[in-house]
């Protein structure tokens, strides 16, 4: 197994490859026992993501508890949950992911920090390797779940915009049940991998490192590419500039006429067809 790490280490022509490519300065320090920094873009998007992420449950978890889907777990953290009208800020949360991961996958390519992420770390797992090289590997394991879950979510609310319903609201109330326990899971393998520093990192900003596979200004170039993400979406679908705010008391109404079955389930209708049925009432 050793071989195989060491191979790893070497470039197609033999050559050893440079051991700081994809790392920040204040990276490489880490093993000189000082304390972790992370480079600043990546710390811009981290919390840019992470709060977006975090709107994007908690209000897409409300609106679920109206929807009937998982009712008994929606209930249930019903309490920690945000009041009010839900709809709008869950758009925008989502809108805002749309620019994270833009900005995220053009960051890292441009930036050269494609190895931070490279699937063949999670190998180390089954290795017989130190503690906090496994650790790293889950951690890894972990960042590319939050891609399939992130991803997921994405995609099926578009599909629910458009109007679909059946498995789709099952799929995307699902994977924001899993994203909720994710949060949790995220913070404590960083914690186990490399304690309290490991998690401070995200606020200790460092320049990013220029090796050979770093392209000219990564975040400027990210960022663009986000915003140009969000304006096309907005421009395909005009009318999310003007299909919210829907009233809270509209909203309970519907669950009222849900709850006397007067209405068919929100799975069959669609997120587009909510919307309709709640104009009408106004």
């Amino acid at each position: 197994m050793a071989d195989i790490a060491a191979r790893d280490q070497l470039t197609p022509g033999g050559r050893a490859r440079p051991r700081d490519s994809g790392r920040t300065a204040a990276e490489r320090g880490e093993a000189g026992n000082k304390p972790p920094r992370s480079d600043f873009g990546t710390i811009l998007l981290h919390w840019l993501t992470a709060i977006a992420f975090i709107v994007s449950l908690f209000t897409g978890i409300r609106v679920a508890t109206f929807g009937f889907v998982l009712p008994s777990i929606s209930q249930w953290l019903s309490p920690i949950m945000p009041q009010g009208e839900m709809w709008t800020w869950h758009f925008i949360a989502g809108l805002a992911l749309f620019f994270c991961t833009t900005g995220y996958v053009l960051y890292i390519v441009r930036g050269g920090l494609s190895p931070r992420n490279a699937l063949k770390k999670t190998r180390v797992m089954l290795m017989p390797v130190g503690k906090k090289m496994r650790w790293q590997s889950v951690n890894v394991s972990l960042h590319w779940v939050a891609y399939v879950l992130i991803t997921t979510m994405t995609v099926t609310g578009i599909i629910l915009y458009l109007g679909y319903g059946g498995w789709f609201v099952w799929i995307h109330s699902i994977a924001a049940f899993v994203g909720f326990g994710y949060v949790f899971l995220h913070i404590l393998t960083h914690y186990l991998y490399g304690g309290w520093w490991q998690l401070f990192r995200l606020f200790r900003p460092a320049a990013l490192a220029v090796t050979q596979a770093t392209r000219s200004y990564p975040l400027l170039i990210a960022a663009a590419a986000g915003v140009a993400t969000v304006a096309a979406a907005a421009r395909l679908h005009p009318s999310l500039t003007n299909a919210f705010p829907v009233r809270t008391a509209f909203l309970k109404l519907i669950c009222t006429l849900l709850r006397n079955r007067k209405l068919s389930h929100p799975a069959r209708i669609g997120v587009r067809g909510f919307f309709q049925f709640a104009g009408q009432i106004v």
